[in-house]
Formats: structure tokens, C-alpha cells, sequence
């Protein structure tokens, strides 16, 4: 799939804002759930701040990290509308499990490492069973209820979910038919939302219909995305694409507002969900069709995935240790940022981008001939070796003879 320059680039600089929000943000703000993560007593604070936490504490309600986050639902919606557009949805599906849980798991793991070298010297080494991580890995957290260990999987759990929904209603994709889309999920979004508030479940209801009633809001928020691949295909006018659009983030909107897991920041989520909308659409009109050629938010977008999953506990860790060290405040943020950089490429250049190009195979392959193509393979390259091997003792017989 060829990539679409200003989607690649403005994910980059999604992923570029988040870490900005975190580095200079919640460290600085919210020392409490920074120790959460990490596992170490709450560190103290001067009273001078960075300067560009300062300037970010005068920018309520915009908050950058829901506004990233926003940026990446949108692009998500956007660029997994080609997908299921092109192939059938188990092939759809086992391709995104392809290309989500090995850079996950991987990048999962490293920081795993940082978090049990760095806490055990607080003796605070945290819990390490598998009924604790397990659930973490496979990005079944939520379902369990079950506290984030890095802070960040909440929005990849939302992704998988998003990706079963867009499976579902393929058929609206592939027939182009985007007012069904938008009227067929607002219309049972509204539906659960009144049914949910009115008690209609159970008030013990189960942890499952909790975890889809959190999620529903966002999963609306990046068929906003596949709207615009709608637009962008000309499968939809501008004008029409904006009042489908509109329509899709009033629902987001109104499940916010009326959902009891959100009021303590419907604000900050319609402000800057909002913003994050504006903003692409700008973007959009601006910029679909024309070639960027940015080094360095082209090498944002390739590592952004990897930078996203590794860099909250790594880039914590790297923190903590330079404020316990007594480093300047204004470059700690910095140095964190290279190290999750650096750690992001290896990533991204051994894990992610191998498991891209698996995941793209597997696309356009059916399931079972695709692993039987890989049996024979092994097979023939077990064969291959034993022969080449017995070839070159019968050549030395001959030779000998």
C-alpha cells in the first residue's frame, strides 16, 4: 500500500506531540502517576519548572496528549479504510494482529526491563505474576479491568476494537456506502449510550459491557478518519463528506457527555478532539496531494508506532534518574526523548518493520495458504540443507576414491 505523504508525516508529528505532552508534561504535573508507573517513591519538585511545562500549564484546556491522541484516531480511521477496502476481513484481521502485537509485545517487554531494573532499587519491585502482565501483552487489559502498566495501552486496546467494528461492516466499505456507515454506528452508539444510563443493564452489570460503553465513543471518533478516505477516493463530495462528519462527532460529543466515565473531562475531550479535527481537516485540504519530503517527520512517521508503545516507561525511567542525579531541569526532558528515539528505531528496524512486511503477505494471502506456503518452505529448506549436505560427503567419497 503506498503510503499517503501528509498522512505519514502528520503521524510522525502525532507521535512527536504525545511524547512532548508526557516528557514535559505529566512528569512534571503529575508526579503521582509517574511513581505509579515506575514503581518508586514520589519524587519532590522544585518550584521552578521548565519552560515548556509552564507554557503548557497556561494552555488549559487544550491538553497535547488528548490532542495527539485525537491525531492518531483520525489517521487510524483514515488508513485502515484502504485496508478493509482491499481484502477480506479475516486476511484484514490477522494482518492487524500481524502488525500490532509483535512491536507491542516487544517493545512491551523492553520496558518491562527498565521498570524491574529501575524499581528494584527502591525495593519496590512490582508484582510480576502472569495473571498481572499476561493480560497487559495480548492488550486484554481493559477487559479484565486490570490498571495499564505503561500508561499508553488503553488507545491500542481501542484500536483492536476498532478493527473488529471495521470487520463487521465491511460490507459498507466495499459497496461505498458511507451514510449507512455513519447512520448504522451513531444510531447503535446513541441506542446503548440511552440504554446504558437509564439502567436497562444490570447495575452490577459485567466488566464487558463497561469496557465496550468506555470505548464506543472513541471507536465513533475514527470512523471519522474513514470518512475522509471517503472524501479522498471521491467516493463522497466535500460537502456532503462534512455533514457525514459533523454528524459522527456530535455522537462522539454526546456519548461523552452523557457517559459517567468522562465527566471529569468532557471539556478537555470535546475541545481537543475538536481542535484535533479541525486541524486535519485544514491539513487535508491543504496538503492530500502533495508530496512532503521532511526528513525528520518522515523518520518520525516510519518509527512512530515503535516510539509510542516504548517511550512512557523508558523515557520515566531515563527521567528519574537524571532529576536524582540533579540534572537541569531543562534537560532532562531532552535526553529522555534521544534515549526513547534511539530505543524506537531499534524497535522499529528490527521488529516492527519485519512484522510490517509479514503482515502485508498475510494481506494478501488466505490464512491457511498462507501458513501451508510457510510449512513448505521449512520443509524444503530442511530438505535442501540434508541434501547439499549429503552431496558434499558423497563428492569427498568420490574424490578420495
Amino acid at each position: 500500500m503506498k503510503k499517503i505523504s501528509f498522512i505519514h508525516h502528520l503521524r510522525g508529528l502525532a507521535a512527536l506531540i504525545v511524547v512532548f505532552f508526557h516528557f514535559y508534561g505529566v512528569f512534571w504535573t503529575r508526579p503521582q502517576a509517574v511513581s505509579y508507573l515506575l514503581h518508586t517513591p514520589q519524587y519532590t519538585l522544585e518550584n521552578k519548572l521548565p519552560f515548556f511545562t509552564s507554557i503548557l500549564l497556561k494552555l488549559h484546556p487544550i491538553d497535547l496528549g488528548s490532542f495527539g491522541v485525537a491525531i492518531f484516531f483520525i489517521i487510524s480511521g483514515f488508513v485502515i479504510s484502504i485496508s478493509i477496502k482491499k481484502y477480506n476481513a479475516l486476511s484484514f484481521l490477522l494482518a492487524r494482529v500481524v502488525r500490532v502485537y509483535p512491536t507491542y509485545i516487544v517493545g512491551f517487554a523492553i520496558s518491562c526491563f527498565f521498570l524491574f531494573f529501575y524499581s528494584r532499587t527502591y525495593n519496590l519491585f512490582p508484582d510480576a505474576s502472569i495473571s498481572r502482565f499476561l493480560p497487559q501483552f495480548l492488550l486484554i487489559r481493559d477487559w479484565l479491568w486490570l490498571p495499564s502498566l505503561d500508561g499508553i495501552s488503553w488507545t491500542l486496546e481501542i484500536e483492536l476494537k476498532f478493527y473488529i467494528v471495521c470487520a463487521l461492516l465491511s460490507l459498507f466499505f466495499k459497496r461505498r456506502m458511507p451514510y449507512v456507515l455513519a447512520i448504522t454506528l451513531s444510531t447503535f452508539s446513541i441506542c446503548w449510550a440511552v440504554l446504558w444510563n437509564n439502567n436497562f443493564f444490570a447495575l452490577q452489570a459485567h466488566r464487558y459491557l463497561l469496557t465496550v460503553s468506555y470505548c464506543l465513543p472513541f471507536i465513533v471518533y475514527m470512523f471519522i478518519g474513514s470518512i475522509f478516505y471517503f472524501i479522498y477516493s471521491q467516493n463522497l463530495t466535500l460537502k456532503n463528506g462534512f455533514v457525514i462528519i459533523t454528524f459522527l462527532f456530535t455522537t462522539f460529543a454526546t456519548l461523552c457527555a452523557t457517559s459517567s466515565f468522562f465527566k471529569p473531562q468532557v471539556e478537555t475531550l470535546i475541545v481537543n478532539y475538536g481542535l484535533a479535527l479541525v486541524i486535519f481537516f485544514v491539513l487535508y485540504l491543504i496538503l492530500r496531494n502533495k508530496e512532503i519530503s521532511n526528513p525528520v517527520t518522515l523518520f518520525l512517521g516510519d518509527i512512530s508506532y515503535s516510539l509510542y508503545v516504548v517511550h512512557p516507561i523508558v523515557g520515566y525511567s531515563v527521567m528519574h534518574s537524571a532529576l536524582q542525579l540533579g540534572m537541569n531541569y531543562e534537560c532532562i526532558a531532552l535526553f529522555a526523548f534521544l534515549i526513547s528515539i534511539f530505543s524506537a528505531y531499534v524497535l522499529h528496524k528490527f521488529v516492527e518493520r519485519p512484522s510490517h512486511k509479514i503482515a502485508q503477505d498475510v494481506s494478501r494471502a488466505n490464512l491457511f495458504f498462507y501458513f501451508s506456503f510457510q510449512v513448505i518452505n521449512r520443509v524444503h529448506l530442511q530438505f535442501q540443507r540434508k541434501w547439499m549436505f549429503f552431496y558434499s560427503k558423497l563428492t569427498d567419497i568420490v574424490t578420495r576414491s
